[in-house]
């Protein structure tokens, strides 16, 4: 056993297992299965090496071992290796390692919980050493430091970009506020002509949701857009977007589709795959300004064991395939592993433009899906989407504004313009609003009793008692009384966590009465 683990360590190229100092090499005519020289080498080695049943029980650890995990062997023996990592990482350890029943090795990256409650990013490389009691040689790697270095160095180079970003945003805020400038001048010039001035308010109205469309997509780009999930077709999203983009397309550029007839539905975002999918066709569309071929494919695909350990992030089973390639000039084999950083600045992305492929990665990896690029110069790009099956059909979901009177309403909010706005879209619905204009007004009005609330919207970010803290003392005092926060931002875990302790939904904001209206809807049954 202790010979074959020699062995890989010289001629399997295993793990990252470092040459050991000059000083500690062996002796000269020292034999590479002589036990004294794996002493020598399992001493020496900078490396962690952990050795352990096939089960995960550590038999032996090197002393690296016992300095990474902040205890000594004696303490280690016997344990699992399993509870070294963060609690986030062991399922992916024990899985990991699982495989290794089959022979071969496998390659993972983790976070390692030493015993004095530190936290070390690892790199870890395992192989199964058969011949009589199986064991698992597993090496580990210390790269935190490593890791704070290369956070460093992109730290300038996010500077870049951030301003090439914000620069971009910048430029579309201005034009959207003067086509909602000049259009309420415009409107108020023309208060006793109502067919001019309502064109105008469309105006600022279309704007304003322009406005609140690009601060969702900067949201995405964060990976803290709030989503809502509901089966979705693939298909749909697809075949939509190719009719929405038919005159962006130019005629030397030439469309394809593969569709599998039948795909199953997969829980995800409509709008936001909708956009996913229009940012890989734009992206394809601008690799290609000569003209040439879109293949757009869908079908079904099932995801072994072995294909989900080398394409890691993707879901075993079942899983729905979207494929957009084009025939176009390729990418850069330098670039193409940063492709989907939206801080990753080139020269063909100092005019702000290749970000969409940063996006369409956000929202498809938010959703628990996989992407996946290939590509050649001149040979053109392929980008591969996989995203789990349900067992469910897609249904469009039947938004429209539902009137419902009788119902008391109350709106916690400290900006004076979403209480005006909100209780004016209430009123019109034909609920009665009540302000509060913070935590602490709210519950000493709840508290009071002085008349019947039927449901709440409650902002998130106010001074004083927030949004959360409100929440949960509502929730503690008034268990029944349904709740909907209306927030312009959507913490991913924080959004989960609240789910859990029983939110009744989100609505984000700039918001429109159909929204309300359909919440509102669905907590009354009506």
């Amino acid at each position: 056993m202790l010979n074959n683990f020699i062995q890989i360590i010289f001629y399997k190229d295993f793990g990252h297992v470092q040459k050991v100092q000059n000083e500690s090499l062996p002796p000269k005519g020292c034999i590479v299965n002589d036990e004294r020289c794996f002493k020598l080498l399992f001493d020496n080695t900078k490396d962690a090496i952990f050795i352990t049943s096939s089960e995960g029980r550590i038999i032996r650890v090197n002393p690296a071992g016992c300095e990474l995990a902040g205890m000594s062997e004696n303490e280690l023996q016997g344990s699992s290796i399993h509870a070294l990592f963060d609690s986030v990482y062991r399922e992916t350890s024990m899985r990991q390692l699982a495989w290794l029943r089959d022979g071969g090795s496998v390659e993972f990256s983790a976070r390692l919980i030493d015993g004095d409650g530190e936290s070390h990013d690892v790199e870890v490389s395992a192989r199964l050493i058969s011949g009589g009691d199986d064991v698992i040689i597993n090496v580990i790697r210390d790269i935190t430091a490593l890791n704070r270095l290369i956070a460093r160095a992109a730290r300038s180079e996010k500077i870049e970009s951030l301003g090439v970003l914000a620069g971009g945003v910048a430029h579309d805020f201005e034009h959207i506020l003067e086509a909602i400038i000049g259009s309420a001048e415009m409107a108020m010039e023309n208060l006793n002509n109502p067919r001019e001035a309502w064109a105008y308010l469309d105006i600022i109205l279309k704007s304003a949701e322009r406005a609140g469309d690009l601060t969702r997509r900067l949201m995405d780009y964060a990976g803290k857009g709030e989503i809502r999930l509901e089966a979705v077709d693939l298909n749909r999203i697809a075949l939509e977007v190719i009719a929405s983009l038919e005159d962006s397309l130019p005629e030397s550029i030439i469309i394809r589709t593969e569709f599998e007839k039948t795909i199953g539905a997969v829980w995800g975002d409509f709008g936001k795959l909708k956009t996913a999918v229009i940012n890989l066709i734009l992206n394809a569309r601008d690799a290609m300004p000569d003209g040439g071929e879109i293949l757009i494919a869908t079908r079904n695909f099932s995801a072994d064991e072995r294909f989900v350990r080398d394409h890691a992030g993707t879901s075993p089973g079942a899983n729905v395939e979207l494929v957009v390639a084009d025939s176009g000039r390729g990418i850069n084999p330098e670039i193409l592993p940063r492709i989907f950083d939206p801080f990753y600045t080139t020269k063909e992305r100092k005019d702000g433009r290749g970000l969409g492929l940063a996006l369409t990665h956000a929202i498809i990896t938010s959703l628990g899906g996989y992407v996946d690029i290939d590509s050649k110069p001149n040979r053109g790009t392929t980008i591969r989407i996989l995203l789990p099956i349900i067992e469910a059909d897609a249904q469009p979901t039947d938004i429209g504004a539902i009137t419902r009177s009788g119902k008391n309403i109350l709106i916690i909010d400290d900006e004076r313009i979403i209480q005006k706005v909100l209780s004016s879209v209430l009123s019109q619905l034909g609920y009665t609003p009540f302000v509060a204009h913070g935590g602490v007004e709210a519950l000493e009005f709840l508290a009071r009793g002085e008349l019947r609330i039927d449901a709440v919207f409650l902002d998130m970010v106010m001074p004083g008692l927030t949004g959360r803290q409100t929440f949960e003392k509502i929730r503690e005092l008034w268990p029944e009384l349904p709740v909907i926060v209306v927030t312009g931002y959507a913490d991913e875990r924080e959004t989960i966590e609240m789910l859990d302790s029983g939110i009744n939904g989100f609505i984000d904001k700039p918001f429109k009465a159909g929204q309300i209206a359909h919440k509102l809807a669905e907590i009354f049954g009506c």
